[in-house]
């Protein structure tokens, strides 16, 4: 069985916490990962019982108990930490009160870099590396084996922040402009931008395993890319963007049945259509639009604004409304205003 949904550090942390549980309650201390607990259960048969954190409180309708309830407690807990905040605080609440460090606790929490600006050839001790940082960008690395490539001829103007964890991929490519804007990267995720890109304020959530791909000479102003665990969104070359786009591939939560607690959505991970945003070249998406999972876009097609979008869609159309649909067919349409033919009656 794969387990592709989470990085080598998770597995070999979890793996650790299966052989030295004992019998005892797997308690998560600090936020949930719920592709790792997925993990130990679907190998171990091992379920994250509660979660702790240093105040008693709800999360989803679920009691989030004080870290007081493991004082003294190694007999019937084995804690489960997934991220560095909390790493150094816990390990020293942990061993105050007896736990040993594997026999009774995993932290599977790395410390973060930060990649000086304007360094070439970077590398750190959890082996992620990065070409080239540009002076007003801020790149942080908060887990392991990740890479990042930044062609050293790109323009960036405003600030851009990149988070990246475990494994991931990020490559920018030449003669690319940049205007700012945030890029988060969970496990696996791989982002590609073509060469020749204009980007401005644009935001990237790409979690565990997520892909996106912009093809060369693509226009984006101010669009917000979602992309959830095993989805992708791909844009072809010579793309215009207008702002306030909305980007959502796959569903934040997974919604069940609530009497045959059958998945709803996203039952299967064959069907690959559901997971993706696919958009051809040259196309035209009209401010404020949303596109959906289960969206593909053939070439030379334009969205109008505000459209809610999902579906198939063929070459050369105009799309609009809520939900889209197809409104003019056997159209073509040209970035340069000014190279538009209005015909011998203008």
């Amino acid at each position: 069985m794969k387990y592709s949904n989470i990085s080598t550090r998770y597995k070999e942390g979890l793996d650790i916490a299966a052989k030295n549980s004992g019998g005892r309650k797997i308690v998560v201390w600090g936020d949930r990962n719920y592709a790792a607990e997925n993990y130990l259960l679907q190998k171990y048969g091992l379920k994250a019982e509660f979660q702790v954190f240093w105040d008693e409180r709800m999360i989803d309708n679920e009691t989030v108990y004080s870290m007081q309830i493991l004082s003294n407690a190694k007999e019937n807990f084995y804690v489960l930490n997934f991220e560095l905040p909390y790493c150094e605080k816990n390990a020293k609440f942990l061993t105050e009160n007896g736990y040993e460090r594997a026999k009774d606790f995993c932290l599977l929490g790395v410390p973060w870099t930060v990649v000086p600006k304007g360094k070439r050839q970077y590398s750190d001790c959890n082996g992620n590396s990065c070409n080239y940082c540009p002076d007003n960008c801020k790149i942080t690395f908060k887990g392991k084996n990740s890479t990042v490539f930044i062609s050293e001829d790109i323009r960036l103007h405003g600030n851009l922040t990149i988070s990246i964890k475990d494994e991931c991929r990020l490559h920018i490519d030449k003669r690319t402009l940049l205007g700012g804007g945030s890029i988060n990267m969970l496990d696996r995720a791989a982002i590609t931008f073509g060469e020749q890109l204009f980007y401005m304020n644009v935001k990237i959530l790409a979690t565990e395993n997520a892909k996106i791909t912009v093809g060369k000479g693509c226009t984006i102003y101010g669009a917000q890319f979602t992309v959830c665990s095993d989805c992708s969104i791909v844009i072809g070359k010579d793309c215009l963007l207008s702002e306030q786009i909305v980007f959502y591939a796959g569903d934040g939560h997974a919604i069940f049945d609530a009497i045959t607690g059958e998945r709803l959505n996203f039952p299967l991970l064959s069907e690959k259509v559901k997971r993706e945003i696919v958009v051809g070249e040259h196309c035209w998406i009209g401010i404020r639009a949303n596109l959906l999972a289960g969206t593909i876009i053939a070439e030379n097609c334009v969205v109008g604004g505000g459209s809610l979008v999902k579906g198939s869609f063929p070459a050369n159309c105009i799309m609009a409304g809520n939900p889209a649909k197809i409104i003019r067919r056997n159209i073509v349409w040209d970035k340069n205003f000014h190279k538009l033919d209005f015909g011998s009656n203008m």
